[in-house]
């Protein structure tokens, strides 16, 4: 089975991580990889792009919380777009929507 993979892109102070189709602990490595890189270019604000993912476990979901913390200790503002209604009520259930901005898309942000 491959390794699912999170990218990411920065657009101006913006950093969006695009996630795989599926999301899991075996995103684990190529996500925080993109999250220090963002940390590190000093972003202002990082947007979690699910809309190609169809699928996400509770050790994504895990692995969604290890790096909200990592990206709030930096002071970064934090945003999430593309979720399906299923996504949606997972991330309202573990308070997800507390920690982080749901928004349309990345237009929205900027």
């Amino acid at each position: 089975m491959a390794h699912s993979k999170v990218s990411q892109r920065q657009e101006g102070s913006l950093g969006i991580l695009d996630c795989d189709l599926n999301f899991g602990m075996d995103s684990y490595e190529s996500a925080f990889h993109a999250m220090e890189e963002l940390v590190e270019a000093q972003v202002s604000g990082v947007a979690f792009n699910f809309s190609n993912t169809e699928y996400i476990n509770s050790r994504g979901i895990h692995l969604i919380i290890l790096l909200v913390e990592i990206a709030s200790e930096a002071g970064i503002a934090l945003y999430v777009y593309g979720l399906n209604a299923h996504q949606k009520r997972i991330f309202s259930m573990v308070g997800l929507p507390d920690r982080l901005t749901l928004v349309e898309d990345e237009q929205e942000i900027q």
